[in-house]
């Protein structure tokens, strides 16, 4: 892995960007290829760019910054990155792509449609402000969450931090079991990613656990990934148990532990499901909580020849698994 000091003082270069997170990432998914590399701009600034290659098919990479809606992009060294600079690296990264995303944090400068040369995917996700504290926050959730939130301390249900592999495997087995909720066959992440996160610092990655009697009944995970910032990555309930709502008293707990540790913002992320359509329920529930609809945009390079290829081996696998 290269030195990376002189690009971790930019406001850009987040926890995503790190070796600890490409590491962790690569020891859960050994298939995966790290592809992070350093360019130099014409101008002779340096450019860091965490790349995960998740798939390969003939000469083709699926290269990734970051899946599984983790943050990346290009984090120059000095100064800042304007549109001809993005063009140039996505020049660079892309020559044998079948697939190149880059997954730009929403506050990331070039997070623009008028920033990306090309390949522009628009893309919605709410944030909340922290800004004047949690009594500030905490007075503009909706009263419905608020009812919600003191009915479930009077049925005994209660807010804790989860720690260890142990809490993170339970989380995933709630995720299992909700999955059905979602019309899915499996829980949307594979396993492995959460013995990942498991093995990442507790202060950059928060899982919350509601319990009632002992017994698991929701959960959700934070990420604390750069400086002033929190993004609401995952959360899940026990189908048994969603009238208590669970999520939104581990909304409460997470949003609270925001700002005391000095969050400016917290992203509640998008609000559509795994197939992409908008799910106007999560909207409204984060809309509650008091956030507000932001749009930005990431780039998407796609080569047409490698999806069809990908596509059509897809439908050979499935008819030889018959």
């Amino acid at each position: 892995m290269p030195d990376l000091t002189a690009f971790q003082t930019s406001p850009d270069f987040t926890f995503f960007h790190t070796p600890a997170w490409i590491a962790a990432l690569g020891a859960a998914f050994p298939r995966w290829r790290d592809r992070s590399r350093i360019l130099t701009l014409p101008d002779g600034r340096r450019v860091w760019l965490p790349l995960l290659e998740t798939d390969r098919v003939g000469p083709w990479r699926w290269l990734e910054g970051m899946p599984f809606g983790f943050y990346g992009g290009p984090v120059v060294e000095s100064g800042a990155l304007g549109r001809d600079d993005l063009g140039f690296v996505l020049r660079q990264s892309g020559g044998r792509a079948g697939w190149l995303a880059l997954n730009f944090d929403p506050l990331y400068p070039l997070a623009r449609p008028e920033a990306i040369p090309a390949g522009m995917a628009p893309l919605s996700t709410h944030l909340l402000s922290l800004e004047g504290g949690y009594e500030r926050v905490e007075a503009g959730f909706s009263s419905m969450v608020q009812r919600h939130v003191r009915r479930a301390g009077r049925e005994g249900l209660i807010a804790r931090r989860g720690r260890g592999p142990a809490d993170f495997a339970a989380y995933h087995d709630l995720a299992t079991l909700a999955a059905g909720r979602w019309g899915l066959d499996a829980a949307p992440h594979p396993r492995p990613l959460f013995d990942a996160l498991a093995a990442l610092p507790e202060d950059t990655v928060s899982l919350w656990l509601a319990e009632q009697a002992g017994q698991i009944t929701g959960g959700l995970i934070s990420i604390h990934y750069a400086p002033g910032r929190v993004m609401y990555w995952s959360s899940a309930m026990h189908p048994d148990h969603a009238g208590l709502s669970p999520t939104r008293l581990l909304q409460h707990a997470a949003i609270e532990e925001a700002c005391r540790r000095g969050a400016a913002v917290y992203n509640l992320g998008p609000s559509v499901g795994f197939d992409g359509a908008p799910l106007d329920g999560v909207r409204q529930a984060k809309e509650a909580l008091g956030g507000r609809p932001f749009e930005y945009a990431i780039p998407i390079l796609m080569n047409p020849w490698a999806m069809r290829t990908r596509a059509a081996l897809a439908i050979v696998r499935r008819r030889l698994a018959r």
